[in-house]
């Protein structure tokens, strides 16, 4: 009995270790030689929202300025721009080819040239117009010259100029031009002009019989297209940056010689009263009438 109790006593401390062991054998057999298992990725893939290609636009610049419009008045051709896609416009200048033909400074723009001046024909005419940041050239406008030769004309006495209205005294910033001298052709067609330049003047407005007829940048100018025999008051006006302008220079009076003459031209200013009625000249009146 003592025997058996000695062995069952050995089976007991011997056996569940043994059992125990083989178990945990058994586990991890199992789990080291099973396959990996995937891990499925649920996640699905977010798509970022497509881009758009489409182009935003800018400020839409302003319209091309439209083609001046032309009038048969009598033996003159009215040039108009009556809309101008800009603010601030400062002048609008107009050009028949490249010839400069007037300014005018206010609503509405517009000049009148005598047809007997241009060539007879097909031409077009442009308009510049300048505000204070930018330069904008209109559409061309087309239109036919009938000029008529005007019969000749006889002297007539020289009349005093009339006067005229000045531009606001905040714009006579300038000097007036001074000696001024003209020059006429032999053949009584043309007047050649001069005068000293004006400090901070950046252009020249050339005035005939209270008409505007030019603009120089420099301190000469040739008049052309005159009639032998005639007579012709001339005026030059200084103008400069932000609207600055000067008094009319003393109207010069310039009798043109005719073929036959063989005396002096009188190039003389007209009487001192006439003179000292002559002011400054109101750009937007005299050019719109």
């Amino acid at each position: 009995m003592a025997r058996i109790y000695v062995k069952n006593a050995w089976v007991n401390r011997t056996v569940p270790p043994l059992l125990l062991a083989a178990v945990v054998s058994c586990v991890w057999y199992s789990l080291d030689s099973r396959p990996p298992v995937r891990v499925a990725t649920s996640a699905a893939t977010v798509k970022p929202p497509p881009v758009s290609t489409e182009t935003i636009k800018t400020s839409e610049q302003p319209a091309p300025v439209a083609s001046p419009t032309v009038k048969h008045l009598g033996s003159q051709l009215q040039f108009s721009v009556a809309a101008v896609p800009y603010k601030d416009v400062q002048k609008v200048e107009f050009y028949v080819e490249s010839q400069f033909v007037g300014t005018a400074y206010s609503q509405p723009y517009s000049v009148a040239v005598s047809e007997n001046n241009l060539a007879a024909g097909t031409h077009t005419v442009t308009a510049k117009i300048y505000t204070a940041s930018t330069t904008a050239d209109s559409q061309p406008a087309t239109f036919t010259a009938q000029p008529v030769t005007p019969p000749p004309v006889t002297p007539a006495p020289t009349e005093p100029a009339a006067p005229v209205t000045p531009p606001p005294a905040s714009h006579i910033t300038l000097d007036t031009p001074a000696d001024v001298t003209a020059t006429a052709s032999d053949d009584g067609t043309s007047a050649t002009l001069s005068w000293t330049a004006s400090a901070g003047a950046t252009q020249y407005q050339i005035w005939r019989d209270n008409v505007q007829v030019a603009t120089a940048s420099g301190t000469g100018y040739t008049d052309t297209g005159l009639n032998p025999g005639q007579t012709y008051d001339y005026q030059i006006i200084a103008t400069g940056a932000g609207g600055a302008v000067s008094n009319p220079s003393p109207a010069l009076a310039v009798t043109m010689p005719t073929p036959q003459d063989t005396g002096p031209v009188n190039t003389q200013p007209t009487d001192s009263k006439s003179s000292q009625s002559v002011q400054s000249q109101s750009p937007s009146e005299t050019t719109d009438s």
